[in-house]
């Protein structure tokens, strides 16, 4: 399974739709390589449009939501990003490749530890994994650019 040529034509088709639209966050989603933030049995649908099983009742987020999010968040080289809910660690590998820093947090710790092991082995070295609750963002840290 060849999965480089599944990411470009899923690239192609999010493009298309006018889903992606800035070159950053384009070479982004071709530089990071999906199926190693979804579990092996799943792998194989790492570049089909839905959401994915990835343990704890959670999932990774459809590649075109992602797209969305980021595209919205309006990522800027110099900024701190604050995400809520790390999951697989995907997003958080997307915004590695167009911002400074990006603290993540995430209830499960099954995924905090899953994450971790993607985000080191795709080279997100400005990626830092809190297992905690999220939802009253993570003042150790902050202030922040923006959050997701």
């Amino acid at each position: 399974m060849d999965f480089e040529e599944q990411r470009k034509s899923l690239v192609k088709k999010l493009e298309s739709e006018g889903i992606l639209k800035s070159e950053p966050v384009i070479k982004a989603f071709l530089e990071v390589p999906r199926e190693e933030f979804i579990p092996e049995k799943y792998r194989k649908q790492a570049y089909e449009d839905h959401p994915i099983p990835i343990g704890e009742g959670q999932t990774i987020s459809a590649p075109h939501m992602v797209a969305i999010m980021t595209e919205l968040l309006k990522p800027e080289p110099d900024d701190r990003v604050l995400e809520v809910g790390a999951g697989s660690g995907y997003q958080a590998a997307i915004l590695s490749r167009l911002v400074k820093e990006i603290y993540t947090v995430e209830l499960e710790s099954s995924l905090v530890v899953n994450a971790r092991k993607a985000l080191k082995k795709t080279g997100c070295g400005n990626v830092t994994v809190i297992t905690g609750d999220g939802s009253r963002g993570y003042s150790l840290k902050a202030p922040f650019d923006k959050i997701i």
